[in-house]
């Protein structure tokens, strides 16, 4: 009944997103689904549509570079340091 909007993580690889899809199609029946990226979200909600962003979760960090609201996932980058890491050593610190 109602159109879908999901946010992707950066480097997700298409094959999630065509499962993902299926799924949703098949399973619940909806008339119509766009997927983007999580960074280009967050860089539209500034007013913005180039920069930087960068994302820090609990296990992982990314540095998503993006042109005129397209992301470069070439220049994308991936770090495993992230907020788990940081509560860990402010723990430490106690």
């Amino acid at each position: 009944e109602h159109a879908v909007l999901v946010s992707d993580p950066p480097l997700s690889p298409n094959s999630n997103r065509e499962k993902y899809a299926e799924l949703m199609f098949e399973t619940f029946g909806i008339p119509a689904m766009h997927v983007t990226s999580q960074s280009l979200l967050s860089i539209y909600s500034y007013g913005k549509t180039s920069g930087l962003v960068v994302e820090s979760g609990h296990g992982v960090s990314h540095v998503v570079p993006i042109s005129e609201g397209n992301v470069l996932p070439g220049l994308t980058r991936r770090a495993d340091y992230a907020g788990s890491n940081l509560t860990s050593y402010l723990l430490q610190l106690l």
